[in-house]
């Protein structure tokens, strides 16, 4: 199965809990919960319904940016959107249990999170760049340079033969910021 992070971005806890579970029923076992304008207090009664219906099923998950919420439901880690939350802060404030993301556009954001030990990155290209390229060059430069991070990117949709061209690069795995309705996982 092609490794995928499905990301929900409803603020409604009912809506999120369908998407979750459908996701879940669909086999996912990463759920990234993105709600970066809400506030804490408008973050945690989500994030406890999914938190809880992650552990039911064995599936990984990841909120964007509420650290204070991430170590209030124990989520399995934090995507760090926000440019002024580094990784290293954030690290010294979850601790070394905690996965801990970012996103990178090339080789210099790559070597700056490294250093700040980011536990996988979301490597998103430039919109002009041949998206194919840019993953196989920094793959390619990251493995020369013996940095072992898991690299990730982001898709609104996919098929599954478009899915293996991107992994083929070496990213480890897929981000789907769309709707699930006619994923093909492929075999």
């Amino acid at each position: 199965m092609i490794p995928i992070q499905y990301i929900i971005k409803a603020t409604d806890v009912a809506v999120a809990a369908e998407q979750t579970q459908t996701a879940l029923e669909a086999g996912l076992r990463w759920i990234h919960l993105s709600m970066p304008e809400a506030s804490d207090a408008e973050v945690l009664p989500v994030a406890e319904v999914l938190r809880k219906m992650c552990s039911e099923h064995n599936a990984t998950f990841i909120i964007e940016d509420h650290l204070e919420v991430v170590k209030a439901v124990k989520a399995d880690g934090a995507f760090l959107s926000a440019a002024d939350l580094p990784v290293g802060k954030a690290r010294m404030e979850l601790g070394e249990e905690f996965l801990l993301a970012t996103t990178v556009h090339d080789m210099e954001d790559v070597r700056r999170w490294r250093r700040e030990s980011a536990d996988y990155l979301w490597l998103i290209p430039d919109p002009e760049a041949d998206a194919l390229i840019v993953y196989a060059d920094t793959l390619r430069q990251m493995y020369e340079e013996d940095i072992p991070t898991p690299v990730c990117t982001v898709v609104s949709s996919f098929s599954a033969a478009a899915a293996q061209e991107i992994l083929a690069t070496g990213v480890r795995g897929l981000a789907l910021n769309g709707p699930l309705a006619g994923l093909d996982l492929g075999a």
